[in-house]
């Protein structure tokens, strides 16, 4: 096995593992997940973090079987010139869990998700925030295919967006005729806070089935001009009330993260890049 290829399961050098960082850097990688097992695993990718310019490539394969159970956090921050793009091909089996949530803190980022939803009672949960400026492109096109029925989806993407930076959101989500009683929601929310940055936001829903709950929503909005007037007025300066702003915004999807060291490690990592 190379060094960058990682297989996440019990094993005679890893009898009693529960919890695994990996890093990853510019290679495949596997994570299976064993029937019944739980499994929380932090992916770190800034691999070109100390180089001026990279062009990477990654494949990370997801397999999560029967009645098992996978937390994953995914941290991209690399350098300001760095492009990094990521494929996950994912797979849930039945009553298979998977709780991910994808940081997009630095470097110019194109990340392509590929799920199933394979058999019933699989539950996904796919949560991403990321952070642009400068001339900074971050692309997230995601395809969830529901083919079992009694499954459930949901998607959270939301983007703080400066400078000329620019992202792209394209989801769709499937669901086969079979799939009845799916539920699947999708929600992406845009928050530009330069008048030059561009944000492009396209979900949509494609259902076969009758017996489903499904929704999905777009925004794309500024900072708030009546939270600003109220903080300044109670002596908040302009720079301070913006900040105070957006991380109100992405402390959303940081407060999906149930680990708490980690929690407030992401949460000053996206502190500092705001501030700067």
């Amino acid at each position: 096995m190379s060094d960058n290829h990682y297989i996440i399961k019990k094993s005679e050098q890893h009898p009693h593992i529960s919890e695994c960082d990996i890093t990853l850097d510019g290679n495949f990688s596997s994570v299976l997940v064993p029937a019944t097992e739980e499994i929380s695993l932090t992916l770190w990718v800034d691999a070109n973090q100390e180089k001026e310019c990279c062009n990477t490539k990654d494949q990370i394969e997801i397999v999560v079987e029967q009645d098992a159970s996978l937390k994953m956090v995914v941290v991209q921050n690399e350098n300001e010139q760095s492009k990094h793009n990521t494929l996950f091909n994912i797979e849930l089996k039945r009553n298979a869990s998977l709780l991910m949530s994808i940081f997009t803190i630095n470097g110019n980022v194109n990340n392509k998700i590929e799920a199933i939803l394979t058999e019933e009672g699989a539950d996904f949960e796919l949560n991403s925030l990321y952070l642009g400026d400068g001339e900074r492109i971050i692309n997230n096109d995601i395809n969830l295919l529901h083919k079992s029925g009694g499954c459930k989806s949901n998607q959270l993407f939301k983007g703080i967006l400066g400078g000329n930076s620019k992202s792209s959101f394209i989801g769709d989500v499937v669901v086969e005729r079979d799939a009845q009683k799916t539920e699947a929601y999708q929600a992406n929310k845009n928050l530009l806070i330069s008048d030059s940055a561009k944000a492009i936001s396209k979900p949509e829903l494609i259902i076969y089935a009758d017996d489903v709950k499904c929704s999905h929503g777009s925004t794309i909005g500024t900072l708030g001009t009546e939270e600003l007037f109220y903080m300044r007025s109670r002596g908040i300066t302009l720079k301070q009330a913006q900040i105070l702003q957006q991380q109100a915004f992405a402390a959303e999807v940081l407060n999906k993260i149930e680990d708490m060291d980690l929690r407030e490690k992401l949460t000053v990592m996206v502190e500092e890049f705001l501030e700067k």
